[in-house]
């Protein structure tokens, strides 16, 4: 039975772990080095326990966020912003986009520290830091411990349902046989994504396609995808 506000994180932690321990093919190294990906040089993270923006680290296990920017005002990182985005804490008084900073809770609530979300990870006025980025957006995705996908968001100011206070569409049949308690399973995963937005941008079809574990947050639930 699903929580009609909130997601079970627990569960998502143990999806991943199971994956990571059991699933051969998307833990085999032969198969990840054909993408050659390292972590790009200059790379920025957002610290989610500190809440600030920190420089690249080696070997750290992160999310990515995939999503729609649509046409809301997104908070960018600058080059002249940049110091004060590294102070502890500047993050949790900045006004931030729902969606983001909903990835931000639910990458926190999973125990992965880090976050790349392009708006925030990218100095958006640095012609030369943006290009490199963009062109190694391939490899940070493909390091990625997991991606959030808002598979429901039509843009930045949707948040994740289950998270933040983005309401999720539940109207799951429970019923009581022989004194068990049984549910009807809640929605398709193939169903909401193509009624999504999401689903309709290249950008988003290629993030997901590198991704070797989705974590789609859907209105009607959260549903994990990995190679296996």
């Amino acid at each position: 039975m699903l929580n009609s506000t909130t997601i079970d994180y627990r569960l998502v932690r143990e999806w991943i772990e199971e994956c990571q321990q059991s699933h051969e093919k998307c833990n085999n190294v032969t198969m990840l080095k054909r993408f050659d990906f390292m972590i790009p040089e200059q790379s920025m993270f957002i610290d989610v326990r500190r809440e600030r923006i920190v420089d690249v680290i080696t070997n750290c296990e992160y999310a990515t966020l995939s999503h729609v920017w649509g046409e809301c005002q997104l908070s960018l990182t600058t080059r002249s912003q940049l110091s004060q985005l590294k102070e502890i804490g500047s993050l949790s008084v900045r006004s931030l986009p729902p969606t983001i900073r909903d990835a931000m809770t639910l990458t926190r609530a999973i125990g992965i520290r880090y976050l790349w979300v392009d708006a925030l990870c990218i100095l958006q006025d640095d012609k030369e830091h943006k290009a490199k980025q963009i062109a190694q957006m391939h490899n940070i995705y493909a390091a990625a411990t997991m991606t959030i996908v808002a598979a429901a968001a039509n843009d930045a100011n949707s948040g994740l349902p289950g998270v933040g206070s983005s309401a999720r569409d539940l109207n799951q049949y429970i019923t009581t046989l022989a004194g068990l308690r049984l549910a009807a399973r809640q929605g398709f995963l193939n169903v909401s994504l193509n009624r999504s937005t999401y689903n309709k941008r290249a950008w988003t079809y290629q993030e997901s396609s590198i991704s070797h574990r989705l974590l789609y947050i859907t209105s009607k639930g959260a549903f994990m995808q990995c190679c296996q």
